[in-house]
């Protein structure tokens, strides 16, 4: 209605300015589309910021006559038109030897560039690259437009489909522009936040001028690097689970219900158990590559061993199951750090004894003899079948005691790689595993001489 109103309004001058000023914002728009509003109320309306008034109406033109120029109004006499010809000649002769130099002239070289960043689409096509490579990339498909001259990497198009990253690739651009040579090709997929949909790769490709043919083929990583690698990629889901577990079970975000509570405290234990067996992996192929060395130090690997077994003792005891101990000779002094000589014989004893039948006793000797100590344990009949009791084994049955979540095979496989790495070795001799370790000179201060004599074999021994 307002708008009608104001479109139908006769008023005067003074009426008009009284009432633009009183209007809504909104109402005054609708006087845009009026052409016939007095110039004070245009004015009032410009102050008032309503700029887009309505345009004026066309105005008539009048026709204007065209003139015409009769044939003897431009007269040219004969040395004028020498005057011309030659002018003529000589620029026809400055403009054929400006395209002659143009045509003679050497192609500028194409600008090189070591190395440029790139992005694709989910389809693997560049979208975007650095300044200079841009022209001559993007729109490309990457695993289209590359030859992988290396032999030792998947194929390019496979690890793509996989969504995996793209590392030391070796490829040859089959793109015109001077783009040849060798490159090294390294990208990684990028995942969208918010939903977690691969949305494509951001990578670099560098130029390898240095590289010789015998040197092509690229060598691979080892196993020992791709654990490590696949390590890494699990350790990351495993750590945000366990983080989110313990949220929840300890309410940081607010109150949950003591069933979710519950559920959330086994998760975070598992996650924890995964973590703790990530790291024994990681120990394990760190320690058979010679990346890391085993910690060094001084302790009493006799107080060690009694301290293991009588841990030990609870779990056995309910299935009338024992280990005992004996000694011969004195001094049991070793080169290990203490945290990690305890890491080691739990290895080896937890494992033996959560293979003990119920009832089944094994006797354990410490020993020290030119310089060296050894603990011997009779092998349980679970593990005397067995071809090889350091191969990888999956073992289906629950047990009350492990000592490890990858099974007695790895166990003993981490055990035989931290002795070795001390010096020592773990094997097996006529039934009998065997771990033997360098002894040191020097006393350390734990038990007494005389404490050592007085001790006994353990009850169930005797």
């Amino acid at each position: 209605m307002a708008a009608a109103s104001l479109a139908a309004a006769r008023l005067n001058q003074d009426e008009w300015d009284t009432l633009i000023p009183q209007l809504p914002i909104a109402a005054r728009g609708f006087l845009r589309h009026r052409d016939d509003l007095p110039k004070s109320a245009e004015r009032i309306l410009h102050e008032l910021g309503v700029e887009d008034l309505v345009l004026a109406g066309p105005q008539d033109i009048p026709n204007i006559k065209a003139t015409t120029v009769g044939n003897d109004s431009l007269v040219i006499n004969d040395d004028e038109k020498d005057q011309v010809a030659n002018y003529v000649e000589g620029s026809s002769n400055e403009i054929e030897a400006i395209d002659l130099k143009e045509q003679t002239a050497p192609e500028p070289a194409q600008k090189q560039w070591d190395f440029c960043d790139f992005g694709t689409d989910r389809n693997g096509l560049i979208i975007w690259a650095t300044k200079d490579a841009a022209p001559f990339l993007v729109g490309k498909l990457l695993h289209t437009h590359v030859r992988q001259i290396d032999s030792t990497h998947p194929r390019l198009s496979i690890v793509m489909r996989r969504r995996q990253p793209l590392k030391n690739f070796s490829i040859k651009m089959d793109i015109p522009n001077g783009i040849d040579g060798l490159w090294q090709l390294d990208a990684t997929p990028m995942f969208d936040r918010n939903t977690g949909r691969f949305t494509g790769y951001a990578g670099r490709l560098a130029r390898r001028s240095q590289i010789s043919k015998d040197n092509l083929n690229v060598l691979p990583d080892s196993p020992t690097d791709r654990i490590r690698q696949m390590l890494h990629e699990l350790r990351t889901p495993v750590n945000a689970i366990q983080g989110f577990a313990e949220v929840i079970q300890q309410q940081v975000l607010g109150p949950a219900p003591n069933e979710y509570r519950a559920l959330s405290a086994g998760i975070a234990v598992d996650a924890a158990r995964l973590m703790a067996g990530f790291e024994e992996v990681d120990r394990l192929t760190k320690l058979q590559s010679g990346a890391i060395e085993i910690n060094t130090g001084q302790c009493d690997l006799h107080g060690v061993v009694t301290d293991t077994i009588k841990r030990l003792e609870g779990p056995l005891r309910p299935r009338g199951a024992a280990l005992g101990l004996r000694l011969s000779g004195d001094q049991f002094n070793i080169g290990l750090a203490h945290e990690d000589a305890q890491q080691l014989i739990w290895r080896v004893l937890a494992t033996i004894a959560g293979a003990l039948s119920p009832g089944e006793v094994i006797e354990v000797t410490l020993s020290h003899e030119d310089n060296t100590i050894t603990l011997t344990t009779d092998l349980p009949a679970a593990l005397k079948d067995l071809e090889d009791i350091f191969a990888p084994s999956i073992d289906t049955r629950s047990r009350p005691l492990s000592a490890g979540m990858f099974g007695q095979g790895f166990t003993l496989r981490l055990a035989r790689a931290e002795s070795k790495a001390a010096g020592g070795h773990c094997l097996v001799d006529k039934g009998k595993l065997l771990l033997t370790l360098p002894a040191l000179t020097t006393q350390v201060d734990t038990h007494s001489q005389t404490e050592r004599k007085a001790e006994q074999p353990s009850a169930i021994l005797q």
